[in-house]
């Protein structure tokens, strides 16, 4: 039996043409994109994602990395395993997967890649049989070549020049971009944040505690928020390079040698993890680390902290912000800037109260985060938050269709393909229903890019469809008759303003179970294949009016934060006596 092993940015055309008996996709494609594939080579095709388990996946690499807590801590009580351990989960996750594909093969077989990889390496350690590499030589490197080539092609200046801050930073010039935050007497809250969506998230929370003074300290210049109320100060966070941590770095790098023993002695997981490389990178990560924490300590030492909200908790980069306000008896409270967060799933961040802004996601962090209810706040009860738009205007004025999309390349899915199979059908749809399709690009995407595939897949029509970024604004929701997307926020802010929405099921993320938690609280249509957005039409009467409209936009009491930052000021001016 002849396997081949397809990576994720590789297609057909990339590999010799050969009598495959199997070809599996480590990447993730719309059926019709196996179904073509299967005519075009004569054997079954499948994707390694095929076998995942959704919510079932996120407990056992949970179990997995639970085994080194607490092997790994600094001066400042960070458990560093805890703090980075979760830019590992993509490979840990592939590599549950790569089991379950290795059982599936089962007896002898011939593996070949279309190019190395750690998943295609793990399998054939598993399996204990050699892997063939089906392209190399100059035709390797002129793939690798055009892979650079389209992955800047995609890319806006300003994600561009993203890209090379955080390459210099990681390479630990961390002084270059940035400067020290003032020192300040005023009692602050520290919202700490790397990505625009953190920011609006924290943003929105300041605004619910005008009398609260706070400050947002951004990690990457894409966290940056321009716009912010009177109650919030705004600074880069104050990298220094001239920080002499050779010391401590030393020593941590020798407890994870100890760790990693520990880990790949116990596990048959971690043993083929370190085997394929999967953890090169920790001593780099490590570095970056300490960096970060050094960072945030000038944060914390200038200024008068009196609690920490972090609306990205499962980022290495400001969940250490979290830590540092442990350790220093200081209120920590976690949020997330999008409707569910799979991650807490995975590992509940150092925190005293996690915030859930709706009933959904309160239910999502009880019931399969496991979070205790007293620790959860808001969710339950209040009122909408103020910043949503309100409709007034009647449906039949709303000239729009919009497709939400999301960041599906960080899923592994093969973009194009979705587009591919995506575009032409809502063109109809919204032809059909005398609307314009309009694309909301996420943050993590470009306008270029999705220009590109516009001219590619919609060559007649690309000049009629819009494609807007940035944040939902109030006029793109007056605009907005009918909205489709897959598992994004916006499913459920529209639904709130009674906006129909369809999800599109089969392009859903394999582990999180976010379709799930929607449905479980009616928010959205969903479709179970793109044939079904013809019958979009039809269903359209059933949709208006959301059942699931009054349960969406319940945030956490502010007098109750009020309280908890209060009581940190009242203990801190006592502790000065």
């Amino acid at each position: 039996m002849k396997v081949l092993l397809l990576h994720w940015e590789d297609d057909l055309s990339c590999v010799p043409r050969q009598a495959w008996d199997m070809v599996v996709d480590l990447g993730r494609a719309p059926r019709s994109t196996y179904q073509r594939w299967r005519q075009r080579v004569g054997c079954e095709v499948l994707s390694l994602y095929d076998f995942a388990e959704e919510i079932e996946d996120l407990y056992q690499i949970r179990d997995l990395l639970q085994i080194g807590s607490g092997q790994m801590l600094d001066a400042h009580g960070i458990d560093w395993w805890d703090a980075l351990c979760l830019d590992l989960v993509p490979d840990l996750q592939q590599l549950v997967l790569v089991q379950r594909l290795s059982d599936r093969l089962g007896g002898s077989c011939q593996l070949w890649a279309s190019r190395p990889n750690r998943a295609a390496s793990a399998l054939a350690r598993m399996m204990a049989m050699d892997l063939n590499i089906s392209v190399r030589g100059a035709q390797a490197w002129r793939h690798r070549a055009a892979r650079y080539h389209q992955f800047f092609t995609r890319l806006d200046r300003t994600q561009i020049a993203q890209v090379i801050e955080d390459k210099l930073r990681l390479n630990r010039f961390f002084g270059l971009f940035s400067r020290s935050a003032d020192p300040s007497a005023r009692p602050i809250v520290l919202l700490p944040t790397a990505y625009i969506n953190s920011s609006r998230t924290a943003v929105e929370f300041a605004n619910q505690l005008p009398e609260q003074q706070f400050l947002l300290v951004y990690a990457r210049t894409s966290g940056k928020s321009k716009s912010v109320p009177d109650n919030v100060w705004v600074s880069p966070l104050p990298f220094n390079s001239s920080s002499r941590d050779g010391a401590e770095i030393s020593e941590l790098l020798h407890q994870w040698r100890n760790l990693k023993q520990r880990l790949t002695s116990q596990t048959r997981e971690f043993a083929v993890a370190d085997a394929v490389g999967m953890f090169d990178g920790m001593p780099g990560l490590l570095r970056a680390g300490i960096a970060y924490r050094n960072a945030w300590r000038r944060v914390f030492d200038s200024n008068h902290v009196v609690g920490c909200v972090c609306t990205d908790a499962s980022n290495a980069a400001t969940r250490i912000s979290l830590d540092m306000a442990k350790a220093r008896n200081l209120p920590a409270v976690a949020s997330h800037h999008g409707a569910l967060n799979f991650f807490m799933a995975i590992q509940t961040p150092p925190a005293d109260f996690y915030i859930a802004k709706t009933e959904i996601e309160h239910d999502y962090l009880h019931r399969v985060c496991q979070i205790p209810e007293e620790k959860i706040l808001g969710g339950n009860s209040g009122a909408a938050l103020p910043s949503r738009p309100t409709l007034r205007d009647k449906k039949s004025n709303r000239p729009w269709l919009v497709f939400f999309s999301e960041p599906y390349r960080t899923s592994y899915w093969r973009t194009d393909e979705i587009y591919a199979e995506l575009l032409p059908p809502l063109f109809d749809l919204a032809q059909n229903l005398g609307l314009k399709l309009v694309l909301k690009i996420h943050p993590f995407e470009s306008v270029k890019d999705h220009r590109r595939r516009l001219r590619r897949y919609l060559p007649e029509d690309a000049s009629r469809v819009q494609v807007i970024a940035g944040p939902p604004t109030a006029e793109l929701w007056r605009s907005t008759r009918l909205a489709l997307t897959v598992q994004s926020t916006t499913a459920l802010e529209a639904a709130a303003l009674g906006i129909p929405v369809f999800l599109c099921a089969w392009l859903r993320d394999a582990f999180s179970g976010y379709l799930a938690q929607y449905s479980r609280f009616g928010i959205g249509r969903v479709l179970e294949s793109v044939e079904q957005i013809a019958q979009i039409p039809a269903l359209l009467t059933d949709q208006d009016g959301n059942p699931g409209q009054s349960q969406v936009w319940k945030p956490a009491d502010a007098k109750d934060l009020e309280q908890l930052f209060s009581e940190s000021r009242a203990l801190q001016t006592a502790s000065n006596f």
